[in-house]
């Protein structure tokens, strides 16, 4: 989960960076106080063309956000259903061995009290009936 978390730290870490390199290459030319001249790449720009920019490289930040933010739920998901398969394979078998041992005494005490009754030891029928007493 973590991992997940740095890799969306760095997505959005780039995204920001490629932003400002932009604005940087897009209006860093403009603000030198020597005139060359006009330049072709910055006479094109304008404040819309800059609100643009702005709310595109928004968009792709959102993207990559919402796009770790589904990994991140979708390993939180396997993570909370491997958690959970493991305590209800536990319980069951704490559950599993607690009525083995109660049906295990139950037929034992079944099986002498006929030895002792001078019967023969059947174990299916004092099974049976162990059973049938719960």
């Amino acid at each position: 989960m973590l991992k997940v978390v740095e890799v969306g730290c760095g997505i959005l870490a780039t995204a920001a960076l490629l932003v400002i390199a932009g604005f940087a290459i897009v209006y860093a030319p403009r603000w030198h106080s020597v005139d060359f001249g006009p330049s072709p790449a910055t006479t094109d720009f304008s404040r819309t063309d800059f609100i643009t920019i702005i709310l595109t490289a928004l968009a792709v930040i959102l993207a990559a956000l919402g796009l770790v933010g589904a990994i991140a739920g979708a390993v939180g998901y396997v993570a909370i259903r491997s958690a959970a398969e493991k305590s209800a394979r536990e319980a069951a078998e704490r559950i599993a061995a607690e009525r083995a041992e109660d049906v295990a005494t139950r037929v034992a005490r079944e099986i002498v009290i006929q030895v002792a009754q001078g019967g023969s030891p059947r174990s299916d029928d004092a099974f049976a009936e162990a059973e049938g007493k719960k």
